[in-house]
């Protein structure tokens, strides 16, 4: 080899060795580092701890066969109550402040409310089964308006309501009892659409029960006798199906701060818990500790801002429990 090129190749060589002890330092035996590698799974949730239990009488009304809850931003607490016909309000403290029957200029009494539901701008919905209307307060439960559902033309007819969601847009998704599916209205009341027509492929639903607006905004449907949960986005279009060969009577759903979804058993008392992406972690219920009795017949369940959960139950009460998950060892 001649001089010139010898010398050459040797100062190359000289210079690419401090690189390759610098990349290996970096990225050590195993090659390239990876970008974006995802963080160990945290610790499933495995048991409930009561804080507090609120029940007897209310605003002069014992508390009477509560089925469905709503939150809002605020942190006020909103429960309707299926034997009383009303709905509570209740501060942060969890104090019932006022309630609302359904009377004033734009309505009377409520006939067989079904559920309850807190939009973006803390208006609250209360779809009432028997007069086939969705009603509309203010944060306060001062009566502000009323949407028709005696639409006997549009999509072959509406039944009556059922759960209820608000999306951020205004849209208003009810589901349609009678004919086992939800009605999207616009923010005018006006039906748009139609999602889930009666079935179980292709996301249709059977006996769909509690709505719930996502953070991301996709509607989280109780298909109840599909024994799952279907999510929809904003469209219709079915984004996944959760809980199937898990479930056996979800009646309701609630999302916690790190977007897992607690999903109610009617029958068992069991809850069940679910990573956003539908993976099942843990079940938790009937039994709940601090509680003297077991959970008999929820019918729903919120999360407040401050991280506890609500749970609504057979016995005319409210439990505001605590969630817990086991202490990860971190080394001797």
């Amino acid at each position: 080899m001649p001089d010139n090129l010898s010398r050459f190749l040797n100062g190359v060589t000289a210079l690419m060795l401090p690189a390759a002890v610098f990349m290996a330092a970096v990225t050590g035996c195993g090659g390239p580092a990876k970008v974006g590698t995802e963080s160990a799974p945290e610790a499933p949730p495995t048991e409930l701890f009561l804080e507090k239990t609120v029940s007897g009488t209310m605003l002069g009304l014992p508390m009477g066969r509560p089925i469905a809850l709503a939150v809002s931003d605020r942190g006020s607490v909103y429960l309707l109550e299926g034997a009383n016909k009303r709905v509570i309000w209740f501060g942060r403290d969890l104090v019932p402040l006022r309630d609302f029957s359904g009377r004033g200029d734009l309505a009377t009494s409520f006939s067989d409310p079904r559920s309850i539901a807190v939009d973006a701008d803390r208006n609250v919905w209360i779809s009432d089964f028997g007069h086939r209307r969705l009603l509309r307060t203010n944060d306060r439960l001062e009566l502000t308006g009323e949407v028709d559902f005696r639409n006997d033309t549009t999509f072959g007819g509406l039944g009556r309501p059922g759960g209820v969601a608000v999306t951020g847009f205004g849209d208003i998704w009810t589901v349609d009892v009678d004919n086992q599916r939800i009605i999207v209205l616009d923010a005018v009341g006006d039906p748009s659409q139609t999602v889930g027509d009666f079935g179980h492929p292709g996301g249709k639903l059977d006996h769909p029960s509690k709505l719930l607006k996502g953070q991301d905004g996709h509607i989280w449907v109780c298909d109840r006798g599909n024994r799952r949960l279907m999510v929809y986005d904003g469209e219709g279009g079915v984004v996944r199906e959760i809980g199937t060969g898990i479930l056996e009577d979800p009646v309701a759903m609630a999302l916690d701060s790190r977007h897992r979804v607690w999903v109610l058993e009617f029958e068992s008392g069991k809850i069940h818990c679910f990573d956003r992406e539908g993976r099942y972690l843990s079940t938790v219920g009937p039994a709940i500790s601090g509680a003297s009795q077991p959970l008999s017949h929820p019918t729903d369940l919120v999360f407040t801002a401050d991280g506890q959960l609500i749970i609504a139950d057979a016995y005319d009460r409210l439990l505001i429990c605590r969630t817990a998950s086991p202490t990860p060892v971190t080394g001797p």
